[in-house]
């Protein structure tokens, strides 16, 4: 099975050489002369720990509006701060998924962009809406809430480590909207804090200027968790609301709404996509099952299909290509020698 690579354009000379093709061959055209030992003892320059360096990535896509993205990390940065501009920018798009990105949203949103990805890596919603949820094949386990507690206050959200603020507005928000999912979610509030530190990212969503809920508002973020208060196991969406912070280098993030998406028991003996019938209650979830549920139960859910490269655990995996000729920076098979295929290996050594 190949994976698909995007053919993006010649970066200019001020780029080139940190392009990620550029880099790589590079290393290769120096460790040719070596033998097999040399080349087993010699740790390749463009793998040394350098914290200067940068690699660049070019994201093409479905139109001719080509944007650079920089994997750099920028917090420490001035530059890095996120400015009345970059809202401006976020929220002159129409609410949509990160997921549903046209190359004009990526433009306006390359700075927010890379300040998730020097805080999240491959955790970032615009990491996986580029490169495909890898969360579909997630190993990690998910804590399924049964805590009581419901006081205000800062909790750190163990999936993405953000500090999220409980406040009467996420109570108010549910209770104030009469739907069937906020009407089901409003005994759930009573496990609000535990929700909030269980809960697991899998969507984002822009707020347009005409719906933002402040000046300053960002994205509406969509986290899920299975709670259990003391019936039977359901699947909870929780809104979290990102504002930029003007007094200080980052953003806030709020606990906005609860939603019950679906109060039919999850089955406990073996996972299925199609049924979730009624039996004795599981608690040994991963966010790969997690993630299937709320693609079957929550139709605003279209995630980006998941790459197979991964690792044992379902986190992206680091795999590298050797070749004699250098100078190129995107993957196409037509290049290729049987103009079909392209050879990776998760060895360093080439």
């Amino acid at each position: 099975m190949r994976e698909g690579f995007a053919v993006g354009e010649s970066p200019d000379s001020k780029n080139r050489n940190q392009s990620a093709g550029e880099i790589e061959a590079d290393d290769v055209k120096a460790r040719q002369s070596m033998s097999k030992e040399e080349r087993l003892n010699t740790f390749p320059e463009s793998m040394k720990p350098n914290q200067n360096a940068d690699v660049v990535f070019w994201e093409n896509g479905k139109g001719t509006n080509k944007t650079k993205f920089s994997l750099k990390g920028n917090s420490d940065n001035e530059n890095s701060n996120i400015g009345e501009k970059d809202v401006e920018a976020i929220q002159s798009i129409a609410r949509k998924s990160i997921y549903d990105f046209s190359d004009e949203d990526m433009k306006k949103t390359k700075k927010i962009a890379e300040r998730y990805y020097s805080e999240m890596k491959e955790k970032s919603p615009f990491f996986r809406a580029w490169f495909g949820d890898w969360r579909a094949n997630d190993k990690t386990p998910v804590h399924v809430v049964t805590e009581k507690d419901n006081s205000r206050g800062v909790r750190k959200n163990i999936d993405t480590g953000w500090d999220i603020n409980v406040s009467g507005k996420v109570f108010n928000e549910t209770k104030g909207h009469k739907g069937p999912k906020n009407v089901s979610a409003v005994s759930h509030l009573d496990y609000i804090n535990s929700i909030v530190e269980s809960a697991i990212l899998f969507d984002s969503y822009t707020i347009p200027n005409t719906n933002a809920k402040s000046n300053n508002s960002m994205m509406m973020h969509s986290l899920y968790a299975i709670s259990n208060i003391g019936n039977e196991n359901e699947l909870v969406k929780l809104y979290v609301e990102e504002l930029n912070n003007i007094n200080s280098n980052g953003t806030i993030k709020r606990a906005y709404q609860l939603q019950n998406i679906n109060k039919i028991p999850l089955e406990s003996k073996r996972f299925s996509n199609n049924s979730l019938a009624s039996s004795d209650q599981r608690n040994n979830y991963t966010i790969s099952e997690l993630h299937a549920l709320v693609k079957q139960h929550d139709k605003n859910f279209k995630p980006t299909e998941a790459s197979k490269v991964v690792n044992e655990d379902g986190t992206p995996k680091v795999v590298y290509h050797g070749t004699d000729k250098g100078g190129f920076y995107v993957f196409d098979p037509k290049m290729s020698d049987d103009r079909i295929s392209l050879f990776f290996s998760d060895s360093k050594v080439t």
